[in-house]
């Protein structure tokens, strides 16, 4: 996110060992494709992807390790991004991450070659068109795995896996004061998060 033209970043790390992971930020349209070309062609996938900015940068996170086709997407318009989603549902990919960002939203997405459950995808949604989404689809049993808002007009995308598990709690467009309370209130009834978005 930029806040008086300067880029600031948030981050969760994990202490463990594990394959080779390559982290990137700041980069720009351009750099970014080559990051792709180069990570893909030395065995990395990418896991996360977050788009920022009026002038779009980009920061990734990439895993060293085998594993089953994966395609990877960036600056897309909305209706581009729409036939992605027709496209690559169509050819039996799962997205694991999107990222809205600019005011004249694009969007970055990651998608993995696999069977599993009911996997639901939503962009370009208002606050309240987000709320019934997340209404609709706790009620049909979806759990969301990764959300972005952006812009000055908030939007939301989403993406959401039909399957058990344990309790989740899913919220937005929370201040900042909000955001910590939430954070103290599920951190002390035991929940983990998951997934930010800042926008």
């Amino acid at each position: 996110m930029t806040q008086a033209g300067a880029a600031k970043f948030a981050s969760v790390w994990l202490q463990q060992g594990g394959p080779a992971v390559e982290a990137r930020h700041n980069l720009t349209s351009d750099q970014h494709q080559q990051t792709v070309n180069d990570l893909f062609g030395r065995g990395f996938r990418p896991v996360w992807v977050s788009g920022y900015g009026s002038e779009p940068r980009f920061a990734s996170i990439w895993v060293q390790q085998d594993g089953p086709a994966v395609e990877a997407r960036h600056n897309l318009t909305s209706d581009q991004h729409q036939q992605t989603v027709n496209d690559l549902f169509g050819r039996g990919f799962r997205p694991i991450c999107v990222s809205g960002y600019g005011n004249e939203p694009r969007f970055a997405s990651i998608w993995v070659q696999q069977d599993g459950p009911a996997v639901e995808a939503r962009h370009n949604l208002t606050s309240d068109q987000h709320q019934q989404t997340v209404n609709d689809l706790f009620g049909r049993g979806f759990r969301p795995i990764c959300v972005s808002g952006y812009g000055n007009e908030p939007r939301f995308a989403s993406i959401w896996v039909q399957q058990d598990g344990p309790a989740v709690e899913a919220r937005h467009n929370l201040t900042s004061d909000q955001h910590q309370q939430t954070v103290n209130d599920l951190f002390g009834r035991g929940f983990r998060p998951i997934c930010v978005s800042g926008y």
